[in-house]
């Protein structure tokens, strides 16, 4: 089977979650013996013009960012023009089409980019798959409520005339779409993401956890230091334990930065790591106890809640989209309002108990297999022959 992805940024270019979903996806297609190319945007960074490459067995096709030396305002001008309808990418798929000969085409994160994609080659009677990673199409553009609200008009038509299948990695995302009108005649389903991880470390590192002693307990914040993360909750409510003898790791950069430097200051327990790299997160991550996912606003997924348990830490997570699905269904962790910061205060004690942590330490190696890679690869490969038996159908 010939596979496009496509994503607004693809390795090296690693901007978010959605990039490192679109890798595991990409290799392990490849990896299972099928064709793979990625349509991808520049980001200016790695690359500064059109360059076709090929990275762990896949071709990757980046696209031309035509103004990505210019700044300011004619650069954010530019990127909303081209994210609303990027036409400027329609020689490439042209060259795609002729070069690669894609069977199908699945759609993921689409700024820059565009939903242009959609129409293009869905017009061309290729199977169109499109995955919602964000809620971007749902919150696009600024630039006012009427505008906004054309835009979305747009995008809903377009979704519903040329996407064949539709998922989301969280069943919250796949209803807040269907909710709104959008894929209202593609099949929908909920496809969880993945994590790379190692089924005999992880149950190693849990053989070593559970043997843990000691009466400081670590609790871990991985992410991004802004208010919709819930760090400044998290901050109040470890302050309000301040009689445990307990620790807490921050990583990560954003604009509450200087909030987590100044809890630093006023209390020794908290420490600040900044953004790490992934060896260096891998090492944060086993030396912890207790990760905690405080997030305010509807998580897509929620991948660091996987990422935690992958690493021997059961999950203090609130009840916004993907993270309280994950816990849910892994049963390895505790749940709580996300604006409630008594309750948050209340688990952070429960869990400062090793006797706790031990109890939920036994379920992650037997629950977290379902966010394998192999078991998506699994799905989406179901999904994909599916999509082509329904395109051979519409075109008899």
């Amino acid at each position: 089977m010939n596979i496009l992805l496509v994503n607004t940024f693809y390795y090296p270019d690693m901007v978010g979650g959605a990039e490192h979903s679109v890798k595991i996806l990409a290799e392990g297609l490849a990896g299972a013996g099928h064709r793979v190319a990625v349509l991808c945007e520049n980001t200016g960074v790695t690359h500064e013009k059109f360059v076709i490459e090929e990275i762990g067995g896949v071709r990757i096709y980046r696209d031309v960012d035509p103004i990505v030396k210019h700044g300011g305002i004619v650069r954010r001008i530019g990127n909303r023009l081209r994210s609303f309808n990027n036409r400027h990418c329609r020689p490439l798929c042209e060259r795609i089409c002729e070069e690669f000969r894609p069977d199908i085409v699945h759609v993921n994160n689409v700024a820059l980019i565009s939903t242009y994609v959609w129409k293009y080659f869905g017009r061309r009677h290729i199977p169109v798959v499109f995955t919602a990673r964000d809620y971007w199409i749902l919150n696009f553009p600024k630039f006012g409520k009427l505008i906004g609200c054309l835009c979305r008009s747009y995008y809903r038509k377009l979704s519903n005339r040329y996407v064949d299948f539709f998922t989301a990695p969280s069943q919250y995302t796949l209803d807040t779409f269907l909710r709104s009108g959008y894929f209202q005649n593609a099949y929908s389903e909920r496809v969880v993401n993945c994590v790379n991880f190692d089924g005999e470390e992880t149950r190693r590192i849990v053989g070593e956890k559970l043997v843990r002693s000691g009466r400081n307990v670590r609790f871990l914040f991985v992410g991004t230091l802004g208010k919709y993360k819930g760090i400044l909750n998290l901050l109040e409510a470890f302050r309000r334990a301040d009689d445990l003898e307990i620790t807490l790791t921050v990583c990560g950069s954003g604009e509450e930065e200087s909030a987590v430097c100044d809890a630093c200051r006023e209390d020794t327990r908290i420490e600040y790591l900044g953004k790490l790299p992934s060896e260096e997160l891998k090492q944060v991550y086993i030396a912890c106890d207790v990760l905690v996912v405080p997030s305010v606003w509807q998580e897509p997924f929620g991948r660091i809640v996987i990422e935690g348990n992958q690493y021997g830490l059961p999950v203090i997570g609130s009840d916004r989209g993907g993270v309280k699905e994950i816990l849910e269904n892994t049963q390895t962790g505790e749940i709580f309002p996300a604006e409630d910061v008594a309750v948050l205060t209340g688990l952070i004690r429960k869990f400062s108990d090793r006797n706790t942590i031990r109890a939920y330490l036994p379920r992650i190696p037997e629950k977290i297999g379902m966010y394998s890679a192999e078991a998506q690869i699994t799905s989406y490969v179901s999904l994909y022959e599916r999509a082509l038996g329904k395109g051979k159908e519409k075109n008899q």
